[in-house]
């Protein structure tokens, strides 16, 4: 287009010129008509742009709001929450399609102006030419000046979709400069001092203040999030922060890291000290796991084995399909808990750094694992061996002695600073706190025992490959299927095999994610079915008849200027009056006036109609594709990346949305056009019919090469957008880890090297259109050579009338545009369709068994009585059974503790509960109700469940706690009472109404598992799974969350999947787990007395 624009004003002088030599002064009036529309189309551009900015406002709040309605699926499917997330995308949804609609309107409106324009012009230029200069309306005269004004159509429909366009890349621009124009995070770091790096001080903060907004304005008010800290950091020291929830012991990390913006004081660091992290929420690349722990660095085998083995990943390493090699998934998506925490410690470990920082990290492991990592990893390899720099945050007291300086942290204020033996002196409320967590008995130096590699088997578990099953150690935190570990080594594992027909190249490659899919051939048929159903029959048949009449209107014009002309002429040759000429003039030009009026207003309702017709069918495929999703087994979201959905919600929806509608619209006017232009030359004369026949095999010939190639390269494109938009999440998702490791420069280019292949891709679609194009353009050529010479041998050889002749040669000018253009608009509405194709392959997923014959009343489960008769579970149905035969009764009212190795079952028999995997075999009756016959979602919502791993939503503190918007708000503070929320919530302006960000990430890990109690505390059901609840939280949330069970549950049936086994020692009744089978069952004292008893050596393996 751009090519193009230039010429456009030489177009339009030259034609404006002619038109005056024909038609004289005239023609200047017609032609001022057509520049008013310039004029026109700025001010349809603004409004325009201003429609299209508030739209892509919506957009991107809506593919916020799915990506987070993806990234917490399987959260949203336990607390059977899906519909009400599903409705908030809609909801956002529909306000976005308003706003495209009207944007749609005006650009169809824009481009009708455009269209009609050149009608108008001739209409008026005619009317002058005969009523005002009094001349007479010759047949060279009228199709001379015809053929000239529809030269100058083309130059305008260009300048009114370049218009179109500007304006779009208008709002995208100034979204992205004002991106572009934000403050940045620069450098708050000032070099050591000579004399500091004397006394191996390595980082230093003096009187800081810190806060999370980063501005330059220093007067602009700041919430200060840690406030007159002062801390050293000596070289080869293990420095500790602790302290309660939201005390700002990860601020404080990050205030190390430069992510905070320093208000105030000073911050020291090395000039050439280089740093790195390890997150509380582990953070993995979706690459193998060597990829991972190398980080960009080069591999040097020894130093990689022994950063193998003290991160405990030797055993885990050997079991895994491809080994190191193996694909770990998006976000680590087939490895427990665990295993990402040792893998982010592992990075850290390999990185060649000076300081290492890291945030709580042994909070997802059990006790002798994070003391092994604790000992080896930390102790033994980084401050022994490599003399590194450690900053560790923790709430596990028991590793506080062995500290060369504790950091206590409260209100975001250092309020104690010490060894662990001036801390015991100086502040002894301090250790009183920690001793009334139950946590002392870990501080005795005497039980700290250091564990070798060898002597945790941490790696019996199974794998999420498509020829393996795999197992979860989390509900909530790990996907349903992957690798699991084990605790326990003298525990046997056996790892199931798969189905005789299942592929053995998984395991072989270590192969997880699936490939995307990519349809070959032409778009079929069923594809335009499945949108014209969408779109609705009824509004698709009316767009076309709207179009139909549109363009005979515009023939019927042309035709009826032709007998005008025709017809003057004879009038003139018969010797008529004058009063006979004007009333036949007159007449001639009324109902030449009225069929320009009516061609104007099919113009309008035509294009309407597309936009319209296309905006209906985008809604329900969106909806569709939106609803099929919230009802997809977990096991697709394991081996799909979330990029990849999130590409059918944004690119192939946006085509639909507002590419598809001008496509058509060019497409059917254009068809249309080429008809007429036919049909008036067949009319003209016969033999154009002969020569058209060759002329439409050439025509066939360029778009059977064209179209396949064309077709491909869309697929193509919009396949290599997935990585694309992959790789920029998983970018945002590691901001820190990557800033603290100097990756950047890296991952830029990796996100160079995806944009390139995406352009790459672009590219070649675009360099096809423009080699059609010039083909087209040759061809369009004999077109009109042999449409003028048909016509011609008709007109000299009289079987034509001179108006025909003229109106024909008129028509054969403008064909070649026409069918150039519709040859190119039907393969980008084949292109186009191939978003439509997307789609429809999520639409056509398998979902979740809803069927369900038995309701259940709204008190149920009235008893929590649950009986597990025969159990077999299995999470595909290729897989074998990760669930044999269970048989279990567990009493209303009853407190049962299940433990066992990590994939031992019992994070499978909690998913079975939920029906989040398939029973293959025997049944689960609660209150003798079998689960398989209860509505999928009236279960889920009857049950009620505290996982390990908190989420929280972007909105409000009452749509997190309530979003279905059940329950009062004197029940929502009573709640958030119970759970101790309340001082947190009333210190934020809103109250129930407060912001919530994104994640939660204006709340502590600890206080989102607080709104995770609290939710459990307002649905108030009979029975609460507890996925390793207090796992991953300090010692004080954990102590919160363990009183408040006992309080308000304590006559409710309770199910605990036991992370800790100490937390479990005083409920009724123990389960132990193998193989999916139960081996042990009683009362802890009883399993307690079997000194060979599996229960017996958890006890004594987590001393």
């Amino acid at each position: 287009m751009g090519n193009f624009l230039w010429t456009i004003p030489f177009q339009v002088i030259t034609a404006i010129f002619l038109l005056y030599c024909q038609l004289g002064v005239s023609a200047i009036i017609g032609a001022i008509a057509l520049i008013l529309i310039l004029p026109l189309q700025v001010a349809l551009a603004s409004l325009l742009s201003r429609f299209q900015k508030r739209a892509m406002e919506f957009t991107d709040k809506r593919i916020k709001q799915c990506n987070e309605l993806l990234q917490s699926i399987k959260l949203l499917k336990l607390y059977a929450w899906e519909l009400v997330f599903r409705d908030r995308v809609e909801k956002t949804r529909n306000l976005e399609l308003k706003m495209i609609l009207k944007a749609a309107c005006l650009r169809a409106l824009s481009i009708v102006v455009t269209e009609c324009i050149p009608i108008i012009a001739i209409m008026t230029t005619f009317l002058i030419y005969r009523w005002i200069e009094g001349k007479t309306l010759t047949a060279n005269k009228v199709f001379s000046g015809v053929a000239l004004f529809n030269i100058l159509l083309i130059p305008l429909l260009v300048v009114s979709l370049a218009v179109n366009a500007l304006s779009h890349a208008r709002v995208s621009c100034r979204r992205m400069n004002t991106f572009l124009e934000m403050n940045e995070v620069e450098s708050v770091f000032i070099p050591l001092t000579k004399a500091d790096r004397e006394l191996n001080t390595l980082l230093e903060i003096s009187n800081g203040n810190f806060s999370w907004k980063h501005s330059t304005d220093k007067s602009e008010d700041q919430e200060i999030i840690l406030s007159s800290i002062n801390l050293t950091i000596k070289k080869g020291s293990l420095t500790v922060i602790a302290g309660p929830v939201g005390s700002g012991k990860s601020s404080l990390l990050a205030a190390l890291l430069g992510e905070m913006n320093i208000c105030s004081g000073s911050v020291k660091r090395c000039c050439d000290s280089k740093l790195a992290f390890g997150s509380q929420r582990a953070w993995l690349l979706n690459a193998t796991l060597k990829d991972n722990i190398l980080f960009g660095s080069s591999l040097i085998e020894e130093k990689y084995e022994r950063v193998i083995a003290a991160a405990a990943l030797k055993q885990d390493i050997a079991a895994l399909p491809g080994g190191d090699n193996t694909e770990i998934g998006e976000r680590g998506i087939n490895l427990s808990g665990g295993q990402k925490q040792r893998i982010s410690i592992a990075r850290t470990l390999y990185a060649d750094t000076d300081i290492v920082l890291l945030d709580d990290p042994m909070s997802a492991l059990d006790v002798h694992v994070g003391r092994h990592i604790f000992e080896e990893a930390i102790c033994s390899y980084l401050i022994n061996e490599l003399k590194r720099t450690v900053v560790l945050v923790t709430h596990q007291v028991q590793y506080l002695p062995k500290a060369d300086n504790i950091i206590a942290m409260e209100g975001g204020k250092i309020v104690a600073q010490g060894t662990y033996g001036d801390i015991c002196d100086n502040y002894p409320h301090l250790v009183k706190s920690w001793e009334e967590t139950e946590m002392i008995k870990y501080m005795d130096p005497k039980k700290v025992k250091s564990l070798n590699s060898s002597e945790i088997d941490l790696n019996r578990g199974i794998n999420l490959f498509s020829s393996n099953l795999t197992r979860s150690s989390s509900i909530v935190s790990l996907p349903l299927s992957r690798i699991s570990l084990d605790n326990f080594e003298d525990i046997p594992s056996v790892v199931p095999q798969t189905k005789q027909n299942e592929s053995d190249k998984g395991e072989e490659t270590g192969k997880l994610i699936d490939s995307e899919e990519i349809e070959t051939g032409s778009v079929s048929w069923r594809v335009y079915k499945k949108f014209i159903l969408a779109a609705s029959i009824r509004f698709s048949v009316s767009t076309l008849l709207a179009y139909f009449i549109r363009q005979s209107l515009r023939v019927g014009s042309d035709f009826w200027l032709a007998h005008w002309s025709q017809s003057s002429t004879e009038l003139r040759q018969r010797n008529t009056t004058e009063a006979e000429i004007i009333s036949h003039q007159s007449h001639m030009m009324l109902i030449y006036v009225l069929i320009c009026c009516c061609f104007v207003i099919f113009s309008v309702v035509s294009s309407l109609l597309t936009e319209y017709t296309c905006i209906r069918g985008s809604k329900r495929l969106h909806s569709t594709m939106l609803h099929r999703l919230i009802d997809a087994p977990m096991r697709f979201f394991d081996i799909t990346p979330i990029g990849r959905i999130v590409n059918r919600f944004t690119g192939d929806v946006m085509i639909l949305d507002e590419r598809l509608a001008q496509v058509l619209d060019e497409l059917f006017y254009c068809s249309f056009f080429s008809l007429g232009g036919v049909i008036v030359n067949a009319i003209s004369s016969y033999y154009f019919i002969v020569a058209a026949i060759p002329l439409v095999a050439i025509y066939l010939l360029v778009q059977r090469f064209y179209i396949p190639s064309c077709r491909d390269l869309q697929r193509l494109n919009s396949v290599s957008k997935s990585p694309v938009l992959s790789h920029f999440g998983e970018t945002l998702g590691g901001l820190s880890t990557i800033r603290a490791h100097s990756r950047q420069s890296a991952f830029s280019k990796k996100n160079n090297e995806v944009v390139d292949k995406n352009n790459n891709a672009f590219f070649n679609l675009q360099a096809t259109i423009l080699w059609m194009g010039i083909r087209l353009d040759f061809v369009g050529s004999l077109t009109v050579f042999a449409s003028i010479v048909c016509v011609l041998s008709s007109g000299l050889s009289g079987v034509a009338s001179e108006g025909v002749v003229g109106l024909s040669i008129a028509y054969s000018l403008m064909i070649s545009f026409s069918l150039n253009w519709m040859m190119k608009s039907v393969s980008e509405t084949e292109m186009n369709f191939n978003a439509v194709e997307r789609i429809s392959h999520y639409i056509n997923i398998k979902n979740e068994s809803f069927n369900a014959n038995e309701d259940v009343d709204k008190d149920w489960p009235s008893d929590g009585v649950v009986n597990i008769e025969n159990l077999s579970l299995r999470y595909d149905e290729n897989l074998d059974n990760v669930i044999n035969n269970l048989s279990l009764s567990i009493k209303g009212g009853e407190k049962v503790g299940i433990c066992g190795r990590t994939g031992s079952g019992k994070s499978s028999l909690m998913l079975g509960l939920f029906r989040l995997i398939d029973i293959s075999g025997g049944n689960i009756k609660i209150d003798k109700k079998d689960i398989s016959d209860i509505p999928l979602r009236n279960l889920r919502s009857h049950l009620s469940i505290i996982p390990q791993d908190p989420v929280l939503f972007a909105g409000t503190v009452r749509f997190n706690v309530d979003p279905v918007e059940l329950y009062s708000d004197e029940t929502i503070w009573k709640a958030l009472d119970i759970a101790q929320l309340v001082p947190i919530i009333k210190n934020k302006a809103g109250l129930l109404d407060s912001p919530v960000a994104e994640g939660g990430e204006n709340f502590s890990a600890g206080q989102r598992q607080l709104f995770c109690l609290a939710r459990a505390l307002l649905r108030n059901s009979k029975i609460l799974i507890m996925d390793e609840a207090t796992a991953s939280v300090d010692m004080t949330t954990d102590k919160i969350v363990q009183r408040v069970v006992n309080q308000h549950f304590k006559d409710k049936t309770i199910l605990t999947i036991a992370h800790r086994v100490s937390s479990i020692l005083n409920y009724d009744t123990i389960v132990v787990l193998q193989n999916g089978n139960i081996v042990e069952a009683g009362p802890p004292s009883e399993l307690k007395s079997k000194m060979d008893g599996i229960f017996s050596r958890m006890i004594h393996d987590n001393l």
